[in-house]
């Protein structure tokens, strides 16, 4: 049996309604801490982001335009580009106090290895 220390899920929730979602994701946080994986969590969903993810990068035209932990990221957007997508994932003022998805890749895990 394989036991990856890193798993990377592609929009592992794109096409699921909000019930299934919290599903998923409490399945993910069960298997994360049994395991102690590490997730790169690829999702439009900055809501689903913003509950599953420790880390988190924002990307634009392929590039990596912020990075940083989530919730500083939520709570202080340095780009406008960011500001932007967030302002259009919880409208204004968001539950992280921003007034303000598309390009997002966030990172889950426990510790850095």
């Amino acid at each position: 049996m394989l036991e990856p220390d890193v798993l990377a899920l592609d929009e592992p929730t794109s096409s699921l309604d909000r019930s299934v979602q919290f599903q998923v994701i409490s399945l993910l946080r069960d298997v994360q801490k049994r395991r102690g994986l590490s997730y790169i969590f690829i999702s439009h969903d900055l809501r689903i982001v913003r509950s599953l993810c420790h880390m988190l990068l924002i990307m634009k035209a392929g590039a990596i335009i912020e990075a940083g932990p989530t919730q500083d990221i939520m709570r202080r957007p340095k780009e406008a580009y960011t500001r932007e997508l967030l302002r259009t994932a919880f409208g204004a003022p968001s539950a992280f106090g921003v007034h303000s998805a598309s390009g997002v890749h966030s990172a889950s895990g426990g510790e850095a290895r």
